[in-house]
């Protein structure tokens, strides 16, 4: 477990030191919702609304009547962080001006799916439903054993006998040796696997509920038996990187059997699929909301005249001053920052990088725009590097107009905005629109053009 950020600083935050100053921009760390509130920045107001706080009150009111909510958005735009903000929301007891309870703390189970999409290239329905098994013992490891290692014994143990004769009778050592098994298995001996677990998969999903059944009744704490039990699914977007049949397997033909958990289930989902049409159905096809959290709007449309946005920039500038004092440490004080800012396209994750870049450009401070000329350099050449020759014309179409030809295909949308070439703002407007990530317009290809 990573300690939160700003226990990771010697003298508080915002950093006053280079050393600090990079800890506290590490673009792969979210920020933890109890420990780095003086880290947060709320951003509701430059992207059209708090995105999730409908879905805390939906499920509030809907208590034990459970529904699907699929989240969306750019790699980078801190869709870990909004989910940790949002599990720490739905923990807390809700009071009436009387002092009665309005809406009791909901138990929230949270899965990261990231290990496994990392290690399994074609993730699937089973893959998930043993990572949530290990996630509820994660949880709460005395009420999850009272049901499952039952469940496993009476329902699951069978099934697996004749393919392997080495795993343990206890559910919980069970699910650990399953997670390793899937991945780190052959192909042909994980799909051996994955057939077993389809045969339980009933069984498995019974197990769970009776595991949330558990957490409801065990004493002692906020929770109890009128609570509300959430399922979030992190990192499970990134499956994205993968080919898109997997993708749109596991989203549009399996995922609906998550419908069955007496939960609510958080799903986070790959952007391209909220602009297609296996995107759209996603919320007919399961009843499920989708929720789109935007990046920071950096630029406005070019037919308003594509200049910079102000209100964009000062948010951007006022998240990297939470964390950096950029007074002390950047020769341009707040120049860097709107620089940093502007060059990220509104994308969280790399106006970090670039700060964290161009501090490591130098032994002491202040940063000069030397050093951030160089990060910008280098992550312009990265960026610049990924954009083929055949996608050009299109990143050119996009920069003219805010929108994808009509002749483009889905797979080319879909490389596009997943390797953040091209950026989608809907910041409180009904229709997204596109722009080119500003780092590969910095590039002489796409200025050529």
């Amino acid at each position: 477990m990573k300690i939160p950020l700003s226990q990771q600083v010697r003298d508080g935050v915002p950093a006053i030191t280079l050393d600090d100053a990079v800890k506290l921009c590490d673009p792969y760390t979210p920020l933890d919702a109890e420990h780095d509130g003086a880290l947060h920045c709320d951003l509701s107001l430059v992207r059209g609304g708090d995105r999730l706080k409908s879905t805390v009150l939906d499920i509030r009111r809907r208590g034990s009547q459970p529904g699907l909510h699929f989240v969306t958005g750019h790699v980078g735009s801190g869709k870990s962080t909004e989910l940790s903000r949002l599990r720490r929301e739905l923990e807390q007891v809700v009071r009436d001006p009387s002092g009665r309870v309005r809406y009791p703390a909901a138990a929230v189970v949270l899965f990261d799916a990231l290990p496994l999409v990392n290690t399994i290239g074609d993730l699937d329905l089973e893959d998930l439903l043993v990572g949530l098994w290990d996630a509820v013992f994660a949880l709460d490891d005395d009420a999850a054993t009272e049901v499952l290692t039952e469940t496993w014994k009476s329902q699951m143990k069978k099934l697996f006998d004749d393919f392997t004769r080495n795993l343990p009778g206890v559910a919980r050592e069970v699910v650990g040796r399953l997670v390793s098994i899937l991945q780190s298995a052959k192909p042909d001996d994980r799909m051996q696997i994955r057939n077993r677990i389809a045969n339980a998969a009933d069984a498995m999903i019974d197990g769970l509920n009776a595991a949330f059944d558990a957490l409801r009744r065990k004493p002692g704490g906020a929770v109890n038996e009128t609570s509300p039990v959430v399922v979030i699914i992190d990192n499970l977007e990134k499956l994205t990187e993968r080919s898109q049949q997997v993708v749109e397997h596991l989203y549009l033909e399996r995922l609906g059997a998550l419908r069955k958990l007496a939960a609510h289930v958080v799903i986070t989902t790959p952007t391209y699929l909220a602009y297609n049409a296996g995107g759209s159905s996603l919320a007919s096809l399961y009843g499920g909301n989708l929720i789109f959290i935007p990046m920071v709007r950096m630029r406005v449309r070019m037919e308003e005249g594509g200049n910079d946005d102000p209100a964009g920039v000062d948010a951007m500038v006022e998240l990297l001053a939470k964390r950096v004092r950029f007074d002390q440490l950047f020769a341009d004080g707040r120049g860097a920052a709107e620089r940093i800012s502007k060059l990220s396209g509104g994308c969280i994750r790399d106006a970090l990088r670039l700060t964290k870049d161009a501090i490591n450009q130098q032994e002491d401070p202040k940063i000069t725009s030397a050093s951030l000329d160089e990060a910008v350099r280098r992550g312009a050449a990265d960026m610049g590097r990924a954009l083929s020759e055949s996608r050009l014309k299109e990143q050119l179409n996009v920069r003219a107009t805010n929108r994808f030809s009509p002749e483009c295909p889905d797979s080319v949308r879909m490389e596009m905005m997943r390797h953040l070439q091209v950026l989608a703002y809907q910041n409180g407007e009904p229709e997204p629109y596109f722009v080119v990530h500003p780092l590969l317009e910095a590039t002489g290809r796409l200025r050529a053009g």
